[in-house]
């Protein structure tokens, strides 16, 4: 099968910009192995060859006039979108099939329309991405999460009813043979001075984008620094993105014997510097998809994770298997991190079978390829009128974008946990059921703070997740 995959994201053999990017060059990787023909089209940048053959099916090409920062990849000059389309009408002359890998590919109508179309949502987050997801009107979408899932079914899914039947839910896998416990390389000597490694060593193994943590991670250092036994304790961080638009800010004077910067990292030294951590930090509040590649990578190194509970970070693992604490909470961070060390890791013997089926390489190339070679054109998704959200017998629910706690309302895409005593109040009355708007009515609440909850993205009409579900592959 000749199959043509769009990155909006930078990609090379050895360069990845993120977890969406590493989950593409697994896929092209292994799909070649397995016969099919893949070109790869990515932005142009210095540090990339325009062409770069792989393997004799595996190609990338570094063309697409893009920015070179992401998000404002489409910040460029007319004559440069039009370059898009034509690096596009080029390459897609001679395919069976075209996967757009982030959504990113804003110009669908450009793409031909005798071959299926696949579109692979890896946010709702990034202007791009949701500009993607909003224009889809073709054949499949696959999406990496059921939290992704349902954040897409509560938003464009109120209009696009039948994106429902077109979506279908393939995890995230990683190669357990590569990651695991012992790798050693030689390289991350020459990148990382073990001498100035103080124990015990945290991991943030994340672009320095204050939405993945950083400034957090630097509130909860200051504190863990006091504790007794992490007098000395010392957390690793990237200096910078690899497009180079993220740069640690300035560490405080306080702090700088406690934190190590190193270069972005090639993604096949990640095991090698896995091992060199005693716990893995996922501390931010960037509104994940999936829940972290990183996470499972970390895991699979045998070193415990302790993350943040915000959108898929709640549910992706099951329960016990990571130390999650609320967003925000400085000293519940402290108190995890130091509990967490103090247990070390869990028992491999406990979770490691289980969790290397369900989030395998193996079984994620499946799942694609069976979705590559079965997939079909089809008619394009009906735009539906706009529901009327004032009728008293519209079903209404807590949007799954936000969660509740002791009461209190988090908001994922707002960052914020909710000051507003009502939102707290329909939180308790809802719960995890729906509720139509005369119900809730009938409790003293009126209409005009139903309406703003809705306004506020508190609240979202149920769209019924449970039509579609029979139909997802999952692998």
């Amino acid at each position: 099968m000749r199959i043509l995959a769009l990155s909006i994201g930078p990609i090379g053999p050895d360069i990845a910009s993120g977890g969406a990017t590493k989950c593409l060059l697994d896929l092209g990787m292994a799909l070649s192995k397995r016969g099919h023909r893949i070109d790869i089209l990515g932005p142009q940048r210095s540090n990339l060859a325009r062409s770069n053959e792989l393997n004799r099916n595996l190609a990338i090409h570094a063309v697409l006039p893009y920015r070179p920062s992401f998000p404002g990849a489409y910040d460029i000059p007319p004559y440069q979108h039009v370059r898009l389309v034509q690096e596009l009408e080029r390459f897609q002359r001679n395919v069976d099939l075209i996967y757009v890998h982030d959504a990113g590919f804003l110009y669908q109508e450009w793409f031909r329309g005798d071959v299926p179309l696949i579109v692979s949502l890896r946010d709702l987050l990034y202007q791009e991405t949701i500009f993607g997801a909003m224009s889809f009107r073709r054949d499949l979408m696959v999406v990496n999460s059921s939290y992704l899932h349902d954040c897409v079914m509560a938003s464009i899914g109120n209009v696009c009813s039948e994106m429902g039947y077109r979506m279908r839910i393939i995890e995230n896998g990683i190669d357990w043979t590569i990651f695991r416990k012992g790798v050693v390389d030689k390289r991350l000597d020459t990148l990382i001075s073990r001498k100035s490694l103080k124990f015990p060593i945290l991991l943030h193994p994340h672009r320095p984008d204050p939405r993945k943590g950083l400034p957090f991670v630097l509130e909860v250092l200051q504190k863990l620094r006091r504790m007794k036994g992490f007098e000395s304790v010392t957390i690793l961080i990237p200096k910078h993105s690899p497009d180079g638009q993220f740069h640690i800010q300035e560490i405080p004077t306080e702090l700088r014997d406690h934190v190590v910067a190193h270069p972005w990292l090639p993604r096949s030294i990640m095991p090698a510097y896995y091992g060199l951590g005693d716990a893995t930090l996922c501390l931010g509040e960037f509104v994940e998809a999936f829940g972290s590649n990183v996470v499972l990578e970390s895991l699979a190194c045998g070193v415990p994770v302790i993350q943040t509970k915000v959108a898929a970070h709640r549910n992706t693992l099951p329960d016990g298997l990571t130390t999650r604490c609320d967003p925000g909470d400085v000293d519940g961070a402290v108190e995890a991190i130091v509990v967490t060390i103090s247990q070390g890791s869990h028992s491999e013997s406990d979770w490691r079978e289980a969790l290397s089926k369900q989030f395998s390489l193996e079984r994620m190339i499946d799942s694609y390829e069976s979705l590559f070679m079965n997939a079909k054109v089809l008619p394009p998704i009906r735009i539906n009128q706009f529901p009327d959200t004032s009728r008293n017998d519209t079903l209404l629910r807590l949007a799954p974008w936000c969660f509740t706690v002791n009461g209190r309302v988090y908001h994922d895409y707002l960052g914020t946990w909710s000051e507003n005593p009502l939102t707290e109040r329909i939180a308790a009355l809802l719960g995890r059921q729906s509720l139509m708007r005369e119900d809730i009515k009938s409790t003293g609440i009126e209409n005009e703070s139903i309406d703003q909850l809705i306004e506020e993205g508190y609240l979202v009409i149920d769209y019924g997740s449970g039509y579609c579900r029979n139909l997802q592959l999952s692998g």
